[in-house]
Parts: C-alpha cells; structure tokens; sequence
C-alpha cells in the first residue's frame, strides 16, 4: 500500500495519476478487508480460548477415567 501511494505521488501524467490511484484505492480497500477480519477474530478470541479451556478440561477429565 505504501508503495502504490508512493507510485502516485511519482506519477508525472494525468493519466498515471488516475491509473495508479485507482491500484492505490484497490490495495486501500483490500487493506481495510483483512483489518475488518482481523478485528472480527480478535473479538471472538475470548469465545474461542473458553471453548479450548473447556474442551482441555474435558480430555483430562477423560484421561484421568480411563487412564487410571
């Protein structure tokens, strides 16, 4: 992203300018796609280490049953 940016401001025509801005958008948007899902995991990230903690508990319960 920061190299479309910088291609833009190194454009010399009005036509590079338009094309490189229009890269330099696209690679914005898809920048803010992967922040949006990076946000979304980190928002489940508590749901998601109750879940393992319960599922450890489990497996050692099980082991413990079984096992000894």
């Amino acid at each position: 992203m920061d190299m479309a940016k910088h291609d833009v401001k190194q454009a010399k025509t009005t036509e590079q300018i338009e094309r490189r801005a229009v890269l330099y958008q696209q690679q914005v948007e898809v920048f803010d796609e992967q922040c949006n899902k990076l946000i979304k995991l980190l928002e489940e990230l508590p749901s998601i280490k109750e879940t393992h903690s319960k599922d450890l508990t489990e497996l050692t319960r099980c082991t413990r049953e079984y096992h000894l």
